[in-house]
């Protein structure tokens, strides 16, 4: 009996339609009506609203789930869920509150005005949909469980069995993506039509979305905060990324000093080979003087590696040391120096100050050395001016012109050595050359 009384309406408004169209001289006349689409949710408030331009005698609805037409002018009360709003019918407003939104009222609702010139009635439509609440949207992950970086990624999240159609868009945490590519489709339930929206969205992973939440938002009246969504985490995979050449400086000369931290973003933990002239030292190892430490996870994806020398030399710090990171998606390789090598011991001397106290030393070492040579070869540099009075400055010289003249000199010193002292102050120097003899007394 209800199917058939509501076929009646639906032709009875069907009809109204087709005379609403043209007014007395043959010309359309047709009511405004706001809103003209309208979503809502059972046991709200809806103000629905037609006007025209002239006074009208008559205001009536058609509400889908009403079985009656409802007559409405400002003192009209006869029903409790619906009363008459606006400025009056000689201002041509027909207006109609629902204080209740029911579930049946979902549909085309219809408002038809009586003009007082005699006309046709004047008819605007009105469509109420009464919001059903989706599904909680759903991301389908099974295509994206092992993530590389720098590739593209495709994935789709559905929002099921709604009314009217979820709005879905995508974000990466607060970032936003935008809707991607949508597909609506009808799902029959019951009788009514529910829509189920799929979303697919392509997107190109980075190194930093390691972590990060992928959000499939689901707008909906029908939802209590108006929206709901689904969070996928995503974990990143890639290899160590590439940095500048590292100076480490402040190294002490002398102690035991680490070169680190170098700190090495990679998604899965890198393994660490540190090689120091050609010396290839893995993590956790030890080699002569140098310890090659195990990585520290110090951040999301972010590891610390280091290596520590034992009594740090002058020489170390002239190396350059290479750290290769790899792990199962690559390796990339790390140069480190060590800089402001003017550190020094705990005396406080700086390079230059250690090379000219070396210098001194050697100089005083040869001049050393020198004399004790000298005094035992009892040969001076200077012997020929000091170990004689005769010198050139002296009255008598003496030069003597051969080996025999020599030797008969030395001979004479000896005799005269042999002699008795005649005095402290009396020194007597013979001597002959073959030519002259002289005496001289000082």
């Amino acid at each position: 009996m209800l199917d058939k009384r509501k076929s009646s309406l639906l032709a009875i408004v069907a009809f109204l339609g087709f005379l609403s169209t043209v007014d007395g001289q043959g010309n359309r006349r047709i009511a405004d009506a706001e809103p003209k689409y309208v979503a809502t949710q059972e046991g709200q408030t809806l103000n629905l609203m037609c006007r025209i331009a002239l006074p009208i005698t008559s205001c009536r609805f058609i509400i889908p789930g009403v079985p009656e037409e409802i007559k409405l002018n400002p003192t009209w009360k006869r029903n409790d869920n619906f009363r008459y709003h606006g400025s009056g019918l000689e201002n041509g407003n027909c207006g109609l509150t629902i204080l209740s939104i029911r579930k049946e009222y979902h549909g085309n609702a219809t408002c038809i005005l009586d003009p007082n010139d005699g006309g046709l009635d004047a008819i605007g439509n009105i469509e109420i949909v009464i919001a059903k609440a989706p599904q909680l949207p759903v991301i389908e992950s099974s295509n994206i469980k092992d993530l590389e970086a720098d590739k593209e990624i495709e994935v789709e999240c559905s929002s099921v069995d709604g009314r009217p159609a979820a709005n879905i868009t995508w974000y990466l945490d607060d970032q936003l993506l935008g809707p991607g590519e949508e597909e609506i489709v009808d799902s029959p339930n019951e009788g009514t039509i529910y829509y189920t929206v799929y979303s697919k969205l392509r997107y190109r992973v980075r190194p930093d979305d390691n972590t990060r939440f992928l959000i499939c938002r689901a707008y909906h009246p029908g939802y209590p905060e108006g929206f709901a969504d689904a969070r996928m985490q995503l974990n990143v995979n890639y290899r160590p990324l590439a940095k500048p050449e590292t100076i480490i400086s402040g190294l002490e000369i002398g102690s035991t000093a680490t070169i680190g931290p170098i700190s090495i973003q990679a998604n899965p933990r890198p393994t660490l080979r540190w090689t120091v002239d050609g010396v290839v030292i893995d993590e956790g190892q030890q080699t002569q003087r140098y310890v090659a430490n195990e990585p520290i996870q110090v951040g999301v994806s972010i590891w610390n590696a280091s290596l520590t020398i034992i009594e740090l030399t002058l020489q170390d710090t002239t190396r350059t040391y290479q750290l290769r990171a790899s792990n199962a998606f690559g390796a990339t390789d790390y140069r480190i120096r060590i800089g402001g090598s003017q550190d020094a011991p705990d005396s406080g001397l700086g390079i230059v100050s250690i090379v000219a106290i070396t210098i001194i030393s050697l100089l005083v070492l040869v001049i050393v050395v020198l004399v004790v040579v000298a005094k035992i070869t009892k040969r001076w540099c200077f012997a020929g001016d000091s170990m004689h009075p005769n010198g050139p400055d002296s009255e008598a010289q003496i030069a003597p012109e051969d080996d025999k003249t020599h030797e008969h000199y030395e001979q004479h010193e000896k005799s005269a050595d042999d002699e008795p002292e005649t005095g402290a102050d009396d020194v007597v120097i013979k001597a002959t050359n073959g030519k002259a003899k002289g005496n001289t007394s000082v």
